[in-house]
Protein backbone atom coordinates (compact mmCIF):
# COMPACT_ATOMS: atom_id res chain seq x y z
CA UNK A 1 0.00 0.00 0.00
CA UNK A 2 2.80 2.41 0.88
CA UNK A 3 4.34 2.18 -2.60
CA UNK A 4 0.90 2.62 -4.21
CA UNK A 5 0.28 5.84 -2.28
CA UNK A 6 3.79 7.13 -3.01
CA UNK A 7 3.21 6.58 -6.73
CA UNK A 8 -0.19 8.29 -6.60
CA UNK A 9 1.16 11.31 -4.71
CA UNK A 10 3.95 11.60 -7.30
CA UNK A 11 1.38 11.66 -10.12
CA UNK A 12 -0.85 14.04 -8.14
CA UNK A 13 2.05 16.48 -7.72
CA UNK A 14 2.30 16.83 -11.49
CA UNK A 15 -1.34 18.09 -11.63
CA UNK A 16 -1.46 19.44 -9.06
CA UNK A 17 -4.70 17.83 -7.94
CA UNK A 18 -7.12 19.39 -5.47
CA UNK A 19 -7.80 16.76 -2.81
CA UNK A 20 -11.31 16.59 -1.38
CA UNK A 21 -10.60 14.34 1.59
CA UNK A 22 -8.10 11.96 3.17
CA UNK A 23 -6.57 8.94 1.44
CA UNK A 24 -8.48 5.71 1.82
CA UNK A 25 -8.47 2.06 0.78
CA UNK A 26 -11.38 0.03 -0.57
CA UNK A 27 -11.46 -3.65 0.39
CA UNK A 28 -13.41 -5.89 -2.00
CA UNK A 29 -13.48 -8.86 0.37
CA UNK A 30 -11.96 -10.29 3.51
CA UNK A 31 -8.25 -9.66 3.75
CA UNK A 32 -6.49 -11.65 6.50
CA UNK A 33 -3.98 -14.46 7.05
CA UNK A 34 -6.27 -17.02 5.39
CA UNK A 35 -7.61 -15.07 2.41
CA UNK A 36 -6.73 -12.40 -0.11
CA UNK A 37 -8.93 -9.76 -1.68
CA UNK A 38 -8.63 -6.89 -4.13
CA UNK A 39 -7.58 -3.74 -2.28
CA UNK A 40 -7.67 -0.32 -3.99
CA UNK A 41 -5.53 2.53 -2.65
CA UNK A 42 -7.47 5.77 -3.28
CA UNK A 43 -6.87 9.53 -3.26
CA UNK A 44 -10.05 11.59 -3.63
CA UNK A 45 -9.67 14.67 -5.81
CA UNK A 46 -11.92 17.33 -7.28
CA UNK A 47 -13.48 16.38 -10.59
CA UNK A 48 -13.75 20.08 -11.53
CA UNK A 49 -10.06 20.90 -11.00
CA UNK A 50 -6.86 19.53 -12.57
CA UNK A 51 -7.01 15.92 -13.72
CA UNK A 52 -4.24 13.30 -13.53
CA UNK A 53 -2.48 12.55 -16.81
CA UNK A 54 -0.41 9.69 -18.19
CA UNK A 55 -1.26 7.19 -15.48
CA UNK A 56 1.00 4.14 -15.19
CA UNK A 57 -0.42 0.65 -15.70
CA UNK A 58 -2.66 -0.39 -12.81
CA UNK A 59 -3.53 3.19 -11.85
CA UNK A 60 -6.86 4.63 -12.98
CA UNK A 61 -9.44 7.29 -12.20
CA UNK A 62 -12.59 5.87 -10.65
CA UNK A 63 -15.81 7.80 -10.12
CA UNK A 64 -17.18 6.52 -6.82
CA UNK A 65 -20.79 7.61 -6.33
CA UNK A 66 -21.79 9.11 -3.02
CA UNK A 67 -23.57 6.73 -0.68
CA UNK A 68 -24.60 6.74 2.96
CA UNK A 69 -22.21 4.74 5.14
CA UNK A 70 -22.24 3.04 8.51
CA UNK A 71 -18.95 3.93 10.18
CA UNK A 72 -16.80 3.84 13.27
CA UNK A 73 -13.47 5.43 14.16
CA UNK A 74 -10.45 3.64 15.65
CA UNK A 75 -7.24 5.08 17.04
CA UNK A 76 -3.81 3.89 18.12
CA UNK A 77 -3.49 0.15 18.74
CA UNK A 78 -7.13 -0.41 17.74
CA UNK A 79 -6.24 0.85 14.23
CA UNK A 80 -3.59 -1.85 13.76
CA UNK A 81 -3.92 -5.39 12.44
CA UNK A 82 -5.38 -7.66 13.79
CA UNK A 83 -7.22 -5.47 16.36
CA UNK A 84 -8.84 -3.43 13.58
CA UNK A 85 -10.93 -6.49 12.61
CA UNK A 86 -13.17 -5.86 15.63
CA UNK A 87 -14.10 -2.45 14.14
CA UNK A 88 -15.00 -4.08 10.82
CA UNK A 89 -17.08 -6.67 12.68
CA UNK A 90 -18.85 -3.97 14.71
CA UNK A 91 -19.84 -1.99 11.62
CA UNK A 92 -20.97 -5.12 9.72
CA UNK A 93 -23.01 -6.21 12.74
CA UNK A 94 -24.66 -2.81 13.04
CA UNK A 95 -25.61 -2.89 9.35
CA UNK A 96 -27.32 -6.26 9.56
CA UNK A 97 -28.85 -5.61 13.00
CA UNK A 98 -30.50 -2.41 11.73
CA UNK A 99 -31.96 -3.85 8.51
CA UNK A 100 -29.55 -2.35 6.01
CA UNK A 101 -27.64 -4.15 3.28
CA UNK A 102 -24.07 -3.74 2.08
CA UNK A 103 -23.77 -1.46 -0.97
CA UNK A 104 -20.15 -1.75 -1.99
CA UNK A 105 -16.62 -2.30 -0.77
CA UNK A 106 -15.76 -1.19 2.75
CA UNK A 107 -13.46 1.82 3.08
CA UNK A 108 -10.58 2.31 5.49
CA UNK A 109 -10.12 6.09 5.67
CA UNK A 110 -6.80 7.44 6.93
CA UNK A 111 -7.58 10.59 8.91
CA UNK A 112 -4.14 10.42 10.60
CA UNK A 113 -1.49 7.88 9.76
CA UNK A 114 2.16 8.27 10.71
CA UNK A 115 3.35 5.11 8.93
CA UNK A 116 3.76 2.95 12.02
CA UNK A 117 0.94 0.49 12.73
CA UNK A 118 -0.42 0.84 16.26
CA UNK A 119 1.05 4.33 16.78
CA UNK A 120 -1.12 6.26 19.29
CA UNK A 121 -1.57 9.18 16.85
CA UNK A 122 -3.10 7.02 14.09
CA UNK A 123 -6.82 7.62 13.48
CA UNK A 124 -8.77 5.58 10.93
CA UNK A 125 -12.41 5.34 10.01
CA UNK A 126 -14.10 2.14 8.86
CA UNK A 127 -16.96 3.20 6.55
CA UNK A 128 -19.23 0.71 4.79
CA UNK A 129 -21.61 1.96 2.09
CA UNK A 130 -25.17 0.88 2.86
CA UNK A 131 -28.64 0.88 1.38
CA UNK A 132 -31.92 0.18 3.01
CA UNK A 133 -33.05 -3.38 2.54
CA UNK A 134 -36.37 -3.73 0.75
CA UNK A 135 -39.38 -4.08 3.01
CA UNK A 136 -40.59 -7.67 3.30
CA UNK A 137 -43.60 -8.69 1.27
CA UNK A 138 -46.82 -8.82 3.31
CA UNK A 139 -47.29 -12.34 4.69
CA UNK A 140 -43.72 -13.42 3.86
CA UNK A 141 -41.52 -15.43 6.23
CA UNK A 142 -39.23 -12.39 6.63
CA UNK A 143 -42.16 -10.27 7.77
CA UNK A 144 -43.05 -12.91 10.37
CA UNK A 145 -39.48 -12.95 11.69
CA UNK A 146 -38.42 -16.32 10.27
CA UNK A 147 -35.68 -16.83 7.73
CA UNK A 148 -34.85 -19.66 5.36
CA UNK A 149 -31.31 -20.99 5.34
Amino acid sequence: MRSSYQAMYTIAGRGPLTFTGPAFARYHGVCNEESEALVEACLPFSATAAQPRHLPEGMYVLDIPEAPCAATTVEGAQAAFPEIHSAYDAVAGWITDHGFSFAGPVREIYHRWNGTPGHPDNRLEIAWPIRESPAPEPGSAAEEGTHEA
